[in-house]
């Protein structure tokens, strides 16, 4: 019996651990396990958003190369999964789609296949590792390997069985050093204590500040384009994330006011835009925007790492549901909700008096 079954059934007793372990065998996915993939989430994850319910997303995610899952083969299926995504518009990875049979719940399995699927694949030294934990038990099983420090969450766009509920965000400290990162010439964001003791100290990260690109949204969803605008949506959880703009430099608050009334359909947009625009993000904050999540280093351009602010806007009748992690959900929003009070205080003392226009 190789070494990562012996750990999978540690916590089991003896007579149910041998035969546990006689029926599971830890190995690599490939495309034809697309469909057994697809039949646990289904059994696990219930009426759901979640793209793993769909053969066809577990199938060309395996086939591009860019989802490296490691599964459990058990009672004549997959007893438990566990990927390594990776991104390559921003050089980054994430530790994602963790599943487990009810059957074999609380014995380590997640934990066993995603350090398999860490050491399939070695970090390059420029890229960055996230999460993004549904979960505590998730979140538990990510940082017996990697320290993990908590940003923020996505805004809750998914549902599970008609429910919204959020996905907290975390990340990992660069694999590497040198790790080439500024942070924004931003002063609200370079006063916070919280950004600096909470986020940049354990991710091991220097407040030092630098030129940013003229990028403002930054993202994958770029699939369709509506005027200056790329982005991607989930019309099942009427959900459109902002990933790019094309428009002219100096439009984009006006360009984004156009966008979001043409998409009066939608419950959840959500943008990630360069921490140092800090006049666009005052304009979100003012059009119903918060800050859910602060991501140090997330965008990657020409050989430097910027940090980014997750804004999501939404109508939700009912605040999207959380699973075990509502204390820390609670003192990030309050963190959040003081940078962008702080943000918007910044731009209003900038912004020239009517006496000052007339001059």
């Amino acid at each position: 019996m190789n070494f990562e079954s012996n750990v999978i059934f540690c916590d089991a007793d003896d007579a149910e651990a041998a035969q546990r372990r006689d029926q599971a065998r830890p190995r690599p996915a490939t495309v034809a396990d697309a469909a057994g993939l697809a039949r646990l989430f289904q059994l696990t994850y219930g009426d759901t958003s979640h793209p793993c319910q769909q053969e066809s997303f577990i199938r060309d995610g395996i086939a591009s190369g860019l989802q490296h899952w490691q599964l459990l083969e058990w009672d004549g299926g997959v007893g438990a999964c566990a990927c390594l995504a990776l991104y390559p518009w921003n050089r980054s990875r994430e530790m994602c789609f963790g599943a487990v049979h009810p059957a074999l719940q609380q014995m380590g399995i997640v934990s066993a296949l995603c350090r398999r699927c860490l050491d399939s694949l070695p970090p390059q030294p420029e890229e960055l590792g996230f999460c993004t934990p549904r979960q505590p038990a998730a979140l538990r099983a990510m940082r017996k390997f990697l320290n993990t420090v908590l940003l923020g969450h996505d805004g809750g766009p998914n549902t599970v069985d008609g429910i919204r509920e959020h996905h907290l965000l975390g990340m990992h400290p660069p694999f590497a050093q040198p790790f080439p990162h500024a942070a924004p010439e931003a002063p609200a964001i370079l006063a916070s204590a919280f950004v600096r003791e909470r986020l940049y100290a354990p991710l091991g990260l220097s407040m030092r500040s630098g030129a940013y690109p003229a990028t403002c949204f930054t993202g994958s969803e770029r699939g369709e384009r509506d005027g200056a605008f790329l982005f991607g949506r989930d019309d099942a959880v009427q959900a459109v994330f902002i990933g790019g703009y094309l428009g002219e430099p100096g439009a984009e608050a006006a360009e984004l006011e156009r966008f979001l009334a043409s998409r009066d359909d939608a419950r959840y947009v959500c943008a990630r835009v360069l921490a140092d625009k800090t006049g666009l993000i005052a304009h979100m904050l003012r059009l119903g925007f918060e800050i859910t999540a602060y991501l140090p280093a997330w965008h990657w351009e020409n050989g430097l790492r910027c940090d980014c602010l997750l804004l999501a806007w939404n109508d939700f009748d009912v605040r999207p549901r959380i699973h075990g992690f509502a204390d820390e959900v609670e003192e990030l929003d309050r963190a959040w909700a003081e940078l962008a009070a702080a943000l918007l205080r910044d731009e209003t003392a900038r912004a020239p008096s009517p006496a000052d226009a007339n001059i």
